[in-house]
């Protein structure tokens, strides 16, 4: 069994080939053939390399594991020495004991970057671990520790990152946005992965979309990635949900922060509190997490496990009209329908407060009265009809013409 102690100076661990500078080795690029190390132990080292090298260097090691093979890492954890910067030692541990010129720190930790960057070299089953040796850095209570396991064959593809099979599924009317197409087929089919996609039409929304789910869920999909015909992504986006995938096993959706169009567009997710309320509001610091836990979303760019599904009774989507059968206000649309049955089959969803799609929409513009350009949502028009300082001498505010809505 090949075990790698990274970085440890002259102290050596028992069972391991001891690997430092010190030693008259180095730790990268290190010398054994892709997957024939069964374990790689690295106790404060990351941080000595800058923060453009390290991801890559880190993505080296993993290489050099075998599939099921182990990784422990011990950084400095940042947040902490933040909260405890009158620690004598603080200094220390920012920025290295500076005893020699090895001795320097050139990269910053937090638990979410190093979980990031572990997901992204191909490590999975990431968790914490608690340090035996007290003369290890690991032991410090400043140390952040993490481990993880190499589970796929090509770690520099987020498919592979334990998720298995991702198939991308929509609904889209007969003639529809180009752009945001476009903007599809470049996410999908990128140097780094190739996602199938399934496209659905029909008269009825909430009928094509299930019928899209349950092909891809029937057709062995692991992972589903829905999509609307007017969303503007990029193959970041989708690679960033993947990763989160990776990174959160017990979420079962992963949906990317989306605005409503219109002129006071509000954001397309509910979440409640522990008695049922609706949150109506949240500060910034609860925001800036990873994911937060949502009760509804929206499929513009939506990541679902397909298992998930099976644990929903159908109908997965269908309207519901309000208490006294009409279509007013009151009235439940097929998508809340769908995250309602989600949640009660047990099915945890989570927003991706990173990751940010677009949302397209019809604008008109007007040449205004003082020869300036103006731009107007179409609802506004529909409502309101041209903007005040855009009609022209002949059109009095009795005589004005106004869209759609009015001519109903």
């Amino acid at each position: 069994m090949v075990k790698l102690n990274l970085g440890g100076g002259l102290q050596k661990k028992a069972g391991y080939v001891n690997l430092d500078r010190k030693l008259g080795s180095e730790v990268y690029p290190l010398e054994y053939e892709d997957g024939t190390v069964d374990e790689i132990y690295a106790s404060h080292v990351l941080e000595h390399f800058s923060h453009r090298e390290a991801p890559h260097l880190l993505a080296h090691w993993v290489s050099k594991l075998k599939m099921g093979g182990k990784i422990r890492l011990a950084v400095p954890d940042f947040h902490w020495i933040v909260d405890n910067q009158t620690n004598r030692l603080a200094e220390a541990y920012l920025m290295g004991g500076q005893t020699d010129e090895d001795d320097y720190h050139k990269s910053i930790w937090t638990e979410k970057k190093l979980r990031e960057v572990m997901a992204y070299a191909g490590l999975t089953d990431i968790e914490k671990w608690t340090a035996s040796n007290d003369s290890d850095c690991s032991s410090l209570p400043v140390s952040l520790n993490l481990e993880g396991v190499r589970t796929v064959a090509q770690p520099q593809d987020p498919q592979s990152v334990h998720l298995g099979r991702v198939v991308a599924v929509m609904s889209i009317p007969r003639l529809g946005w180009q752009d945001a197409f476009g903007s599809h087929f470049e996410a999908l089919r990128n140097d780094e992965f190739q996602i199938p996609l399934y496209r659905f039409t029909g008269a009825f929304w909430d009928q094509c979309i299930q019928r899209a789910l349950h092909h891809a869920e029937q057709h062995g999909a692991d992972w589903i990635l829905t999509l609307d015909y007017d969303s503007i992504i990029t193959a970041k986006d989708v690679k960033q949900l993947m990763t989160l995938a990776a990174m959160y096993p017990t979420g079962d959706a992963f949906i990317p922060v989306q605005v409503k169009r219109g002129t006071a567009g509000s954001f397309m997710f509910t979440s409640t509190n522990e008695k049922g309320e609706l949150i109506r509001s949240m500060t910034m610091e609860e925001l800036d997490v990873d994911v937060m836990p949502v009760d509804t979303g929206h499929f513009g760019c939506t990541l679902i496990r397909a298992a998930a599904l099976r644990k929903m009774a159908l109908p997965w989507f269908h309207s519901e009209p309000d208490p006294n059968g009409h279509w007013y206000d009151g009235h439940v649309d097929a998508d809340i329908v769908f995250w309602r049955k989600f949640k009660e089959a047990g099915n945890v969803a989570y927003q991706a407060n990173r990751v940010k799609i677009g949302h397209l929409q019809l604008m008109v513009t007007w040449p205004s009265n003082e020869w300036q350009v103006v731009q107007q949502h179409v609802g506004e028009w529909s409502d309101k009809g041209k903007p005040e300082n855009c009609r022209g001498a002949y059109e009095s505010e009795n005589a004005q013409t106004v869209g759609i809505k009015q001519s109903w």
